[in-house]
């Protein structure tokens, strides 16, 4: 039964009310609301590692330059969209995951650096910025230096390395490999 008016119909054939909050976009304002995005997110997890790498050095003088790497994302230009090549609707998707990534990663990375400064403000761990990022562990256990720059421990190694022993980063969602470890250690005794 058709509706008036070509409104959308239910199954009982009575018209179905458009949520007037929800605003559509074209192809290019669409295209470039999720790039605008992709730049803020990539200047906020930027930010967010700075914050970290700064409190890790500030704590972390005597470690060898090696074990202190950290790699900086490259900020989006804002290139142009033209009509003419277009964006499937595959590729924005996979833009969209991409924009959807960068959010986790800049929320995590700022979790990590709440993490680092509360336990450095309450000062019972001797190097307060070596801890597993992904499961937050504090005991003596030995800590992997991935070269994203995060620390990861064998058990969340384990649960996050594939078929073909690739380790993916459970932080920046991306295969990588490992540049040293060290062991973290516990809180101190009093």
């Amino acid at each position: 039964m058709p509706s008036s008016l070509g409104a959308p119909s239910t199954s009982q054939g009575r018209p179905r009310k458009q949520d007037a909050r929800i605003l559509r976009l074209d192809d290019r304002s669409q295209w470039l609301a999720w790039k605008t995005a992709e730049m803020l997110f990539t200047l906020l997890v930027n930010k967010q590692q700075r914050r970290r790498w700064l409190l890790e050095h500030k704590h972390a003088q005597s470690t060898p330059v090696s074990q202190r790497l950290r790699p900086i994302e490259p900020i989006p230009t804002p290139a142009g969209w033209s009509k003419s090549k277009g964006t499937s609707a595959a590729e924005m998707e996979a833009f969209k995951y991409h924009v959807r990534l960068l959010r986790a990663r800049a929320e995590k990375d700022k979790e990590l650096v709440a993490e680092m400064e509360r336990r450095i403000q309450r000062g019972d761990v001797p190097d307060p910025t070596s801890f597993c990022h992904s499961c937050i562990a504090v005991d003596d256990r030995e800590v992997f230096l991935t070269k994203c720059g995060h620390r990861v421990c064998l058990t969340c190694v384990r649960y996050s390395t594939d078929d073909q022993g690739q380790y993916e980063c459970c932080i920046c969602f991306v295969p990588t490999s490992f540049v040293s470890r060290r062991r973290t250690l516990g809180p101190r005794r009093r």
